[in-house]
């Protein structure tokens, strides 16, 4: 995508999130978003690709149901590489691996039970009012995924802020009275016992590179050393045959179901 083609980002949306200082200083800056929206995509990447102290990557994680990908987005190269309608993770990847959107779909609307099945770390939440139909347990969903200093922007809702409270959520008090947007950060007063995600290899800056061997140029062996060279691997692929996917895996059945 031309840089001139992406829209003007949106002032509301790097303010409360504070993204142009905070994104400077995380290798890896990820939002999560509790329902796709293209224009606000389209106003994060811009703002990421227009910020020249920008550091590597950003990854936007955006959770819906199949009738979010009943018709392609208007946009030229999110239409190019939208994704089939089936349930599931489905990778988005722009400015050659830099910018990644992932979408968790559901086959219903039910953003708590997608956001359950994530691994991940979150610096960054923006929650739809759609989504707020059980307040405690997406709280909860947001929590366990947060770090420290995780924001949270959402229309105001007294259950919403009384559930992010219970979770570990500091809510801005200006919010409490504006009763219109909702800003939150995560900074529970007990210690939360984390388990991290991987993390992509600063190989550029490490002098070093992790090597790996995968057998078979499937389905799996492709993903897999497509996953491994994102994080910084230098993979070595092997296969009895001359090219990928020649033996089950050419079977066109085998892209239904995205699920990892």
């Amino acid at each position: 995508m031309s840089e001139s083609t992406l829209p003007t980002p949106s002032p509301d949306l790097l303010a409360l999130h504070g993204l142009l200082a905070r994104w400077r200083h995380a290798r890896t800056f990820t939002f999560v978003d509790t329902r796709f929206d293209g224009a606000r995509f389209l106003d994060m990447w811009h703002a990421w690709r227009s910020d020249d102290a920008r550091y590597d990557r950003l990854h936007v994680i955006a959770v819906g149901t199949l009738r979010d990908l009943d018709a392609p987005p208007a946009d030229a190269d999110l239409a190019r590489v939208w994704p089939m309608r089936v349930p599931g993770v489905h990778r988005l990847e722009f400015d050659a691996g830099r910018v990644t959107l992932t979408l968790a779909i559901g086959d219903r609307d039910d953003t708590g039970n997608m956001l359950s099945k994530l691994w991940a770390r979150a610096d960054a939440f923006h929650l739809d009012a759609s989504t707020l139909t059980d307040a405690r347990r997406l709280a909860k969903s947001l929590a366990r995924i947060a770090g420290d200093g995780t924001t949270v922007s959402a229309t105001a809702d007294a259950n919403l802020r009384d559930a992010l409270r219970a979770s570990g959520f500091e809510c801005d008090e200006a919010s409490d009275a504006s009763n219109a947007t909702l800003s939150a950060r995560f900074a529970p007063r007990w210690r939360v016992r984390r388990h991290e995600p991987p993390l992509a290899i600063d190989a550029a800056n490490r002098g070093d590179t992790r090597k790996a061997i995968v057998v078979g140029a499937g389905l799996a062996g492709c993903a897999m050393t497509s996953r491994l060279a994102s994080r910084g691997w230098r993979v070595t692929l092997i296969d009895r045959h001359a090219q990928p996917a020649r033996d089950a895996s050419g079977n066109p059945a085998g892209v239904f179901h995205p699920i990892v």
